[in-house]
Parts: C-alpha cells; structure tokens; sequence
C-alpha cells in the first residue's frame, strides 16, 4: 500500500474510532441517568414530650423516566389522621393518596405526591412538613428514623439536624 492510501485509511479508522467512542459515551450517559434522590435534608425541632416539627427537603431526580407522575414518601410514625403539607416550585405537590404503610418494624404512612393526570422529567425539590407525635422513647431517648427505609430508588446524599429544648 502507498504511503498517501495509508495515511487516508488512518485517517478514516481514527474518525470512525472516534465516533464509536463518542456515540459510546453518549449511550452510557443516557442509559446511567437513573431515578434516584440526589439529596435529601431532614430537620426536626424537637419539644420536651418527644413531638416534632419536622421539615424535609427531597431533591428527587426523575432520571430519564417518562411515566412518572410524582414521588412515594413513606413515613415510620405518623398516622393517616397526621397533616402533612407538601410544596414543589416545578412539580405537582398534591398528596394523590395517604395510606397506612405496615411493611416496616413500626407502622407509618405512605404517601403518593403528584399528579395522576401529569408526568414529569427531570430534577424537582420537594419539601414536606408535619408534626411528628413521638420521637422519644420511654426513657427519653431519641428514636427516630428520618430517612425511612421505603425508598424504592437510590438515596445518595442525607443530612439529618435536630434541635432540642
């Protein structure tokens, strides 16, 4: 082979190499944009017979999932009688549904957030507020799971903060 034919088929193996590899990685990008909450803040302002003011900042990312309508959030301790307000800048914060949730050690509620008529992409913050009615035990120790074990999707960063009389 000529050197000039040599040097045109290099050069054609290296920009067809290259855009395997840029095609690879926009693949793996696109396929590793999963459903997950990215963070999550939880706070609690603790009064001296154990109750709660809890607040709670859920930074959910929707990856790119096309048939959501909202997040789950399921909450050890509180009942279905319990108010809970929930607030979103870029999502529907309706509470769907609030139903009694007996899947872990100690009953709770679980709660649908969003909209069944609407879906949504991408990333939303989500903040929750109630009054949790119990977070001591009976010799005054604090017992309380913030983040909940009923995530169905990776929870990758938490901050817990309480704050007692």
């Amino acid at each position: 082979m000529r050197p000039l034919q040599r040097r045109r088929l290099d050069a054609v193996l290296l920009g067809a190499g290259a855009l395997a590899t840029g095609g690879a990685a926009v693949l793996g990008g696109v396929l590793g944009d999963e459903e997950r909450v990215t963070g999550m803040w939880v706070g609690a302002s603790l009064q001296g017979d154990g109750r709660a003011a809890v607040t709670e900042v859920i930074d959910y990312d929707f990856g790119l999932a096309q048939d959501k309508h909202g997040i789950f959030r399921t909450i050890p301790g509180l009942s279905t009688d319990a108010v809970v307000t929930v607030s979103s800048a870029s999502a529907p914060d309706g509470i769907a549904d609030k139903s009694i949730d007996l899947s872990g050690d100690e009953p709770g509620i679980e709660l649908k957030i969003g909209d069944p008529a609407t879906t949504i992409t991408g990333r939303h913050r989500y903040q929750i507020g109630y009054e949790h009615p119990g977070l001591l035990d009976a010799a005054g120790t604090l017992r309380w799971d913030a983040v909940g074990t009923g995530w169905t999707v990776a929870v990758q960063q938490t901050e817990v903060h309480v704050v007692a009389p």
